[in-house]
């Protein structure tokens, strides 16, 4: 084939395996140039006997086939309802409204989500009864000679030799024997004739699901196709084959994610994400003694979310369930950047309490003799109303001085320590299932690191003159 200028092939044989490698620039791969070597590429393998290939880089799923025993194409449609029969009607009119589009590739009705996609055919036997009528035959007879001549007939019990053995009877050629040569050999008829089985009989091979399933009390089919183009494509195809749908009531047809979790786990998942900010909230609260604070805290939260979806969507990658038990690890991380900021300005706004006022004001602000209190930005409010601003300002500015270093350090490690799982990801161009949990924590880390230490500062400097507020009001309505 003619490579075009951009694009670098190389290739690696070894036995009876091939590997491939195909690489563009960026202008190239905004073209049609990848997806026209992926076409030209299956088809020829697909027309090779016996081969097995396995294309990745063009999607999330890679596309398999051949004599792996399945299917892993890039487009699945889930259909449940309460019928089987009906359930089948629907799935046919899906795909043959996908056989008619040029970009649908191998159409199939499959079962199974994920590993059970493989394929099957069986072999239709249709039996001529106007026929087995005149030659005095029953389809009993007929069945029953197939089922020997294929070394499949049903076992029974008789008496050998005194003894109750099991029995079963087949042609001594049954293990080699193919459905079209045991339609080519010879029956005899009870008047003693011998006949052709396939002048009674014709065989047909059709395309068969290998089960429909049952899920809660319903049943589940699989409409399983390759889809030839761009990922947003592919999704608004998906949509249009299931807004095209007649689903009658308790029918519902959705797009089948390949997730590594089941529903009620995703249910778990997002508990799990509600609980952490929950415990999290409940340990600053009491750690600070405060409500503000570990407000102030939660919110680098939001500001982590802000480069996970920048990540995910300059990367056109999926936010799929690895991607959540990111966020998990995430917000672990990212609370400690704000946690490290707000705890220097508290210590930063003692020493000066401390220096201006003398002595311990942590102890004589303790309830108990013997205990110290810890003292904030708020505390300030005990110094003449000319300085406090100022000298609020500077332990605020202070503070996040001493810690720069700190913050920057811990995430720039837990960025690096991360980076090898979208190295791994993208030099091999597949799906890895850590890629989207570091794509998560890395983008995430990375926007929190900036947003805290720029906005952090004037956040908590608008809490405390806002908290002096509230206490000049008080005083106000005292007086």
């Amino acid at each position: 084939m003619p490579i075009p200028e951009g694009a670098t092939m190389r290739s690696t044989t070894w036995g009876n395996q091939a590997f491939m490698r195909i690489e563009f620039d960026d202008e190239l791969i905004k073209t049609e140039t990848p997806i026209f070597y992926r076409a030209v590429l299956t088809d020829h393998a697909d027309k090779i006997g016996g081969a097995s290939i396995f294309i990745a880089g063009f999607s999330e799923t890679p596309y398999i086939n051949g004599n792996f025993r399945g299917s892993a194409l890039n487009s699945l449609v889930k259909i449940t309802g309460y019928n089987s029969k009906k359930l089948q009607d629907i799935s046919d009119e899906a795909l043959r409204q996908m056989l008619g589009n040029r970009r649908v590739r191998n159409a199939r009705i499959t079962t199974g989500s994920r590993f059970g996609r493989a394929s099957q055919e069986e072999i239709v036997v249709q039996v001529d009864r106007d026929r087995l009528a005149t030659h005095g035959l029953t389809v009993v007879d007929v069945v029953r000679h197939l089922r020997r001549l294929l070394g499949v007939d049903t076992p029974w019990s008789m008496l050998i030799d005194g003894e109750n053995e099991r029995v079963q009877l087949s042609f001594f050629d049954s293990e080699s024997m193919e459905y079209t040569d045991a339609i080519q050999t010879l029956i005899r008829t009870p008047e003693g004739k011998n006949i052709r089985i396939a002048d009674i009989v014709t065989v047909e091979t059709v395309p068969l699901s290998g089960e429909i399933t049952r899920e809660d009390q319903r049943y589940a089919s699989y409409v399983n196709w390759e889809y030839i183009g761009t990922d947003q494509m592919r999704q608004a195809y998906i949509k249009s084959i299931i807004g095209s749908l007649t689903l009658p009531y308790g029918y519902d047809a959705e797009e089948s994610t390949r997730e590594f979790f089941t529903p009620e786990e995703e249910e778990e998942l997002t508990m799990a994400l509600v609980l952490a900010v929950i415990f999290i909230f409940m340990v600053l609260a009491a750690v600070f003694e405060s409500v503000t604070l570990p407000i102030l805290v939660l919110i680098s939260l939001p500001m982590a979310l802000v480069g996970v979806f920048l990540a995910f969507w300059l990367t056109n990658s999926a936010f799929d369930s690895s991607a959540r038990i990111g966020l998990i690890l995430l917000f672990g991380i990212v609370v400690n950047n704000a946690i490290l900021l707000l705890s220097r300005f508290r210590t930063e706004a003692t020493l000066i309490l401390k220096s201006k006022l003398g002595g311990d004001p942590a102890a004589d602000a303790a309830l108990f003799p013997g205990m110290k209190k810890e003292l904030g930005g708020s505390d300030l409010w005990r110094l003449p109303k000319s300085e406090r601003g100022q000298l609020l300002h500077r332990a605020i500015a202070r503070a996040t001085h001493v810690r720069l270093r700190s913050v920057l350090l811990t995430s720039g490690t837990t960025i690096v320590g991360l980076a090898p799982l979208l190295i791994h990801f993208r030099d091999t161009q597949d799906k890895d299932i850590w890629e989207n949990l570091a794509l998560a924590s890395i983008g995430g880390l990375a926007s929190s690191t900036i947003l805290i230490l720029l906005t952090m500062p004037a956040l908590y400097y608008m809490c405390i003159r806002m908290d002096w507020l509230w206490k000049g009001a008080l005083n106000w309505i005292r007086r």
